[in-house]
C-alpha cells in the first residue's frame, strides 16, 4: 500500500470518527488546559533536543569522513 494511499485512508478514517462522534458528557477541570499547555512545550521541546543531538551527530560523521580523505579545510 502506497504512503499516499495510506493517508488517504486515514484522513477518511478521522473524517469519519469525527462525524460519528458522540457527546462524551465529560468534565474538563482548569487544570486541564495548563496539562495539554505543559505536554505540547514538552514534546517541542523533545524534538527540539532530539533534533540537536542528530544533527550534531550528522555532522561530525561527514566532518570525520573529510578529515580521514585529507581533504578537510
Amino acid at each position: 500500500m502506497s504512503a499516499r494511499r495510506k493517508c488517504t485512508w486515514s484522513v477518511l478514517a478521522l473524517a469519519l470518527g469525527l462525524i460519528w462522534a458522540r457527546p462524551a458528557w465529560a468534565y474538563l477541570d482548569p487544570g486541564a488546559g495548563s496539562y495539554a499547555l505543559q505536554i505540547i512545550i514538552a514534546s517541542l521541546l523533545g524534538g527540539a533536543f532530539f533534533l540537536r543531538t542528530q544533527w550534531r551527530r550528522l555532522k561530525s560523521f561527514f566532518q570525520r569522513k573529510r578529515d580521514q580523505d585529507g581533504h578537510g579545510g
